[in-house]
């Protein structure tokens, strides 16, 4: 989070839950997910703004995929020493 600090606006939801997290993501431009919450696609399509989704750890499992590369323009999870991409294509 360091690395982001003074190039964006950083918010930090109170706990995992999917009705803080949904609420937060309708004025976000994106999202890094930590392993307890999970991201489906009503929370998804309500933001819209958001243009990635990026999940800390490995794999995408608590991230609906398909609504995410449906809606937004990439969904990435990293685990070194490797990394995931999805993009939705135009």
């Amino acid at each position: 989070m360091k690395v982001l600090h003074g190039k964006v606006d950083i918010i930090i939801s109170p706990d995992p839950s999917g009705e803080s997290v949904g609420q937060l993501l309708k004025e976000v431009q994106g999202l890094i997910v930590r392993t307890a919450t999970k991201v489906t696609r009503p929370m998804i399509e309500s933001a819209p703004r958001l243009e990635v989704i990026s999940r800390t750890g490995g794999g995408l499992d608590n991230v609906d995929i398909e609504a995410a590369t449906d809606v937004t323009s990439w969904c990435a999870a990293s685990r070194v020493p490797r990394i995931v991409l999805s993009r939705s294509m135009p």
